[in-house]
């Protein structure tokens, strides 16, 4: 994203595109920190304050690639999203204590469980449909896997009786 809303950086990258047999782009519409890399019309994108707009104009953006005929790939970073667990703490994993949890990297994770958070994702993804990217790729789309998650505790009324397995 950081590239893709750089106009000189994005410019080498289709001449790349134009000069090689590649004909798709990944361009992370929320990158591995939880922020959105381009303004959304989201309630919940601007009630939780996660646009950075690296990207200032995705439609011109997204355009040019498309006049090149590249096929255009939104990637969503879905639970690893440390942003959104700090914005919204009631969200993310906690351990018995209630403290969060966090993986090596000390980034803290949302709850897969939470409908909330389902409902967050499907909005950005949404919005990078309307914004004209022809794939979503949902990236982290799981729980954590990491040392220690044996100490996080989920709630009844989220897990709904199911498993992480289930």
């Amino acid at each position: 994203a950081y590239m893709a809303g750089r106009s000189q950086a994005m410019e080498k990258v289709l001449g790349q595109l134009k000069d090689t047999e590649l004909t798709a782009v990944v361009i992370d519409v929320k990158d591995d920190e939880g922020h959105v890399t381009f303004q959304m019309d989201s309630p919940i994108v601007q009630e939780v304050g996660s646009c950075v707009n690296y990207i200032p104009d995705i439609g011109s953006l997204l355009g040019a690639l498309k006049e090149q005929g590249v096929y255009c790939i939104a990637r969503i970073p879905a639970f690893r999203d440390p942003f959104l667990a700090n914005a919204k703490p009631e969200w993310c994993l906690k351990k018995a204590d209630g403290s969060i949890y966090r993986d090596r990297n000390n980034l803290a994770w949302v709850n897969p469980y939470k409908k909330e958070v389902w409902e967050y994702l499907l909005e950005i993804a949404e919005e990078a449909g309307r914004a004209g990217f022809d794939e979503i790729q949902f990236d982290y789309i799981r729980f954590c896997t990491e040392k220690g998650m044996d100490q996080v505790v989920f709630q009844e009324e989220d897990t709904e009786g199911k498993s992480r397995q289930e």
